[in-house]
């Protein structure tokens, strides 16, 4: 094998690795005599001698065979897998080749039989350094390549011995007989048959070696493979994860479709196209404020723009601005659409989804326009207005000073000319080749109208409804219109033409689709849900003139009724009904006050059956209930405001004042406390006696809400108000009674009497103690809390880990709760943690805090504590850094 290397070799010659392990194997395959194959110094050297030695012989046979050399003796140095130990083109390799061939070439038969099986060879040989370089060689590969190579050295090397063993006839001395070399030569043959019967062999192990690489080889491939697709789903996932998420567009959050009867406004919509539509070559911020009266028909031009304006802008936002409720509700939709916030959070703070969109409007590079409809309270729009972000901003109000501030122009919309608004009256009421006559008919009508858009529209419908002529509809019209528009400036003359209008219109309704027309006036228009109405659970009686809301088809006829007069719209997409405000004006102002009383007094009992009861059985929270409260908010909230501006007295003013109250404590679960307050306020004004039980639970709200935003002082007042209140109209040992001591151990806490604290909580624990109360871990937590005061950590642990909530709460499980009790129980441990000067626990105890209140309540005050406290715990510590930069 040695002499396989050649006498100036080093082991620093050969490349790969595998073909010297294959060399060092079969080393010994050759003996040291065999160093005498003479060597040539390049490929083309080798051939020449290959040529000269072709002319020297006689056998036409053998010389032939001699062509093939080139060819095979090239693919050995190609792949310098057989002879050579390193790879590409060594002549010495071809050389040995070469001088093998030489010492058998006087032995008829055998130089040809060498040259078949190095041309066997070749043509299987595999691409094995390719796949050397370029594939991932894992231990079975390496062993199928080193097999393979090891198997045609040692051909090789077995050729070499046979052709040492049975040198060529010209090597014998002359003296010898002819009948000697004879015999000479019949051994070489008969040794080369021997030698040939094992090349099939060697065939046979080379092709099962190479089918062996063959599928290593491909494993390989499949492995790289997978590696780089891996590799690019890891650089996909990351950059979708660090780009803004622009695959979330188009966007579009609109409530209404292209209107099919829009009409006229051609001059408004251009210059509102002018005003906003995106210009090439720049971004910059627009605005504009399209102000009048109410039922000029600002909502509908600004749909009709938004509709038509898709193509203009990747991104349309409708957002509805007449209360706050409602635009926190939008953007936080919006947020959800643009992929900011989860859509399977229960609840989401919707401050901190305005802020989210308003930073994404701040950085897209896409084309927005976001619509405030229905902003008369400029107020509302003080923190949601996107600034100087550029895009599009379009804005309905009735202030007129909104075209100053916060737009940077302003379109006032008149109602409809006579010409105008009489061409619109006919194509509604299908007159598409009017006479003269019925154009002179029209322009009065509109005149009587005040060529207000809406007004237009449904006296068409009604018109058409009803199959009136438009000389029997003014007759009508005349006999019950008592006054008529005398200006057409200022909200009086608005609504006093529709309620002419909805004055006829209400006439013509009957049974239940006129009490459903009444009832639906004290709904917030946008968004009422049948379920609220149809509640099963509400029992109105055989007589009542509400059974209709339990009977499914009496409840479908109802509302068919209201359909097909225009007077509500449903979504077919969902069981929503809605209804133009305008329409709510009218029915509202034709009520007696004997009706308003009525009516009012059914939607709260209908809106107080569907929201949850949080002291249904005993105070406790409604957290597992946030969404059907969510449900029911803007429909008290605008009941309230309905009842404060029409001054309508409540038919039962407990059930009244009961229902406001559990919209605060809903709202006081979320920390919502400064919306609940006017709630709370409300339902004490609405409860006349002050020493009932509804009166204490209303301070009792109010003292907590109080708690909440740092007035410990008036809040401790409101809680001994309440429990004297509860001790003289409940038994010693009542739940409430217990709640009541607890909350003014509450306040003695934030007052920082612990003393006081901790005498109420004992006598509340002792309460709930002696009557198994679900509460009793409130009460542990609490005194927890003041023994921790009090300089106890040790003791207040031990008090904490009493609750029953705590007890086997692991982190998963923690983290799965929706209780935001548990939360301030795992800040309450970090304190005692802290103390205790076991800070890595603390801080972990505080982190999952912090991830459960982000999820729960959004970015409100708990969350913003559970901040504070992790930045102070790092500051502690000396990692400044981190403490400033916490999330």
């Amino acid at each position: 094998m040695d002499m396989l290397k050649g006498p100036n070799f080093t082991s620093d010659d050969c490349h790969s690795p595998l073909l010297n392990k294959a060399f060092d194997r079969y080393r010994s395959g050759l003996r040291n005599s065999d160093n005498g194959i003479p060597e040539a110094e390049s490929l083309e050297e080798l051939l020449r001698q290959a040529k000269s030695f072709e002319a020297a012989s006689r056998d036409d046979s053998r010389s032939a065979s001699l062509d093939g050399l080139e060819p095979v003796i090239s693919c050995f140095n190609d792949f310098a897998a057989v002879m050579a130990v390193c790879l590409g083109a060594d002549p010495k390799t071809a050389a040995i080749v070469w001088g093998s061939i030489r010492l058998a070439y006087p032995s008829k038969g055998v130089r040809n039989g060498i040259l078949d099986m190095l041309e066997e060879i070749s043509s299987l040989l595999p691409r094995f350094a390719t796949y050397e370089e370029t594939l991932p060689v894992d231990e079975a590969f390496e062993s199928a390549l080193v097999e393979a190579y090891t198997e045609m050295i040692c051909f090789c090397a077995q050729a070499i011995k046979f052709l040492r063993k049975n040198p060529r006839r010209e090597w014998v001395p002359s003296p010898f007989s002819d009948v000697f070399l004879m015999h000479i030569g019949s051994l070489i043959r008969n040794a080369w048959a021997q030698f040939r019967n094992d090349f099939p062999k060697t065939i046979s192990s080379l092709k099962q070696h190479t089918q062996t690489v063959e599928t290593e080889a491909d494993a390989a491939r499949t492995r790289a493979e997978k590696e780089r697709h891996a590799e690019v789903l890891s650089l996909m996932k990351t950059f979708k994860d660090h780009k803004v998420k622009e695959d979330v567009l188009p966007c579009y959050h609109m409530p209404f479709h292209l209107s099919e009867r829009f009409i006229g406004r051609e001059d408004e919509l251009r210059r509102l196209k002018n005003a906003l539509d995106p210009q090439k070559g720049g971004r910059q911020n627009r605005s504009l404020a399209l102000y009048g009266m109410g039922g000029v028909g600002k909502t509908a031009i600004a749909r009709q723009y938004a509709n038509t304006a898709r193509n203009q802008f990747d991104a349309i936002f409708w957002i509805s601005a007449d209360n706050i409720i409602k635009m926190a509700q939008d953007f936080l939709d919006i947020a959800q659409k643009l992929k900011l916030v989860p859509e399977d959070r229960k609840s989401e703070d919707a401050n901190a989804a305005m802020v989210k969109v308003k930073a994404w409007l701040h950085d897209t590079d896409c084309r927005w326009l976001i619509v405030f409809d229905n902003a008369d309270d400029l107020e509302i729009l003080t923190h949601a207005w996107p600034g100087s972000a550029p895009g599009s901003i379009l804005l309905t109000s009735r202030d007129f000073t909104a075209a100053f501030s916060p737009a940077l122009a302003g379109l006032a919309v008149q109602p409809f000319d006579d010409a105008t608004g009489s061409a619109a009256f006919l194509e509604l009421v299908g007159q598409t080749n009017p006479s003269q006559f019925h154009i002179d008919l029209a322009r009065e009508i509109t005149q009587k109208l005040g060529g207000l858009p809406l007004a237009l529209r449904q006296i068409s419908g009604f018109i058409v409804q009803q199959r009136f002529s438009l000389v029997d509809f003014l007759c009508v019209y005349d006999r019950h219109a008592t006054t008529i528009h005398s200006k057409r400036t200022g909200p009086s003359d608005y609504h006093h033409t529709l309620s002419t209008v909805w004055k006829l219109s209400l006439r013509r309704l009957t049974g239940d689709a006129s009490s459903l027309q009444k009832l639906l006036v004290f709904f917030d228009p946008d968004r009422i849900d049948e379920t609220i109405l149809t509640n099963k659970e509400l029992s109105q009686g055989e007589s009542s003139e509400f059974g209709f809301l339990q009977d499914e088809m009496d409840f479908l006829d109802a509302k068919e009724g209201l359909l097909r007069a225009s007077l509500i719209d449903r979504s077919e997409e969902s069981s929503y009904i809605s209804m133009q405000r305008l329409v709510q004006a009218v029915v509202i102002e034709n009520l007696t006050t004997e009706e308003r009383e009525k009516y009012m007094n059914e939607a709260v009992m209908l809106l107080t059956a569907a929201f949850p009861c949080p002291w249904k059985s005993g105070p406790g929270y409604t957290f597992t209930s946030w969404d059907k409260c969510q449900m029911c908010l803007p429909h008290v909230h605008f009941l309230a405001t309905q009842a404060k501006w029409h001054k309508i007295q409540a038919g039962d003013p407990a059930l009244f004042a009961e229902l406001l109250l559990r919209c605060s404590w809903y709202l006081y679960e979320c920390e919502r406390c400064h919306e609940a307050l006017p709630f709370t306020q409300f339902a004490l004004d609405l409860t006349q006696d002050q020493t009932s039980l509804l009166y204490a639970q209303g301070i009792d709200v109010l003292g907590l809400l109080l708690l909440d935003t740092n007035h410990p002082k008036i809040a401790l007042e409101c809680f001994n108000k309440c429990w004297r209140i509860r001790e003289d109209c409940l038994s010693r040992n009542d739940d409430f009674v217990a709640s009541a001591l607890n909350h003014i151990s509450l306040a003695y806490t934030e007052l920082r009497d612990f003393q006081q604290a901790a005498a109420y909580q004992q006598m509340a624990m002792d309460i709930r103690l002696e009557t198994n109360s679900r509460l009793i871990g409130n009460s542990y937590s609490n005194m927890s809390s003041i023994l921790l005061g009090m300089g106890k950590p040790d003791e207040a642990e031990e008090m904490l880990m009493r609750c029953p909530s705590l007890k086997d709460m692991t982190d998963e499980s923690f983290l799965r709760t929706d209780n935001p009790r548990l939360s301030s129980d795992m800040v309450l441990l970090s304190r005692i943690r802290v103390c205790q000067r076991r800070f890595d626990e603390a801080l972990r105890l505080r982190s999952k805090a912090l991830v459960f209140r982000q999820k729960t309540f959004g970015d409100k005050y708990k969350t913003c504590d559970s901040l504070y406290q992790i930045a102070d715990l790092l500051y502690s510590r000396g990692d400044l850094a981190t403490a400033m930069y916490n999330p």
